[in-house]
């Protein structure tokens, strides 16, 4: 895929190398049966983002844990962690002063990436059981709080 913007034209060669489901506990705890209102769903929802400039690497973790809210309480019903793995092919062509900027539309592509890539194995992980009814939200890439040093806010 390449992005560009008009002024000062930068094309970003990436893609997706590797999906990993690092981590997944479901529970059916009785609660989740006698619920009638299924769309009490909660989510904790954990992004971290990982770099290895000499590999053109970016590696996108995101780890949630779900519960059900039940006559006032949260009940545990499990968590799942996943990384999503990029290559960016020209990484180093966003390295300046020996410090990576890239443009904030990348890196809000590839959270919003990997958050919907995480959501799909979330609903085929639970598709068929007690909880097919729970979606993982859509969440703006731009609420999670990223380090400032690795974006180019001018971009």
């Amino acid at each position: 895929m390449n992005m560009s913007k008009e002024e000062n034209i930068v094309a970003i060669t990436f893609g997706i190398d590797k999906i990993e489901v690092k981590d997944l506990s479901i529970k059916s705890p009785e609660e989740l049966y006698l619920a009638k209102e299924k769309d009490k769903y909660g989510f904790n929802i954990n992004l971290g983002m990982e770099i290895d400039s000499k590999a053109k690497k970016i590696g996108i973790d995101i780890t949630d844990s779900f519960s059900l809210k039940f006559n006032e309480r949260n009940i545990p019903l499990g968590n799942l962690s996943t990384r999503m793995l990029f290559h960016v092919e020209n990484l180093e062509d966003f390295i300046q002063n020996d410090r990576l900027k890239l443009p904030k539309v990348f890196i809000y592509n590839v959270i919003s990436i990997s958050l919907s890539t995480h959501r799909g194995i979330l609903f085929s992980k639970t598709s068929g059981t007690s909880m097919d009814d729970m979606i993982f939200p859509i969440i703006d890439p731009s609420k999670f709080n990223l380090d400032p040093v690795l974006i180019d806010n001018k971009t």
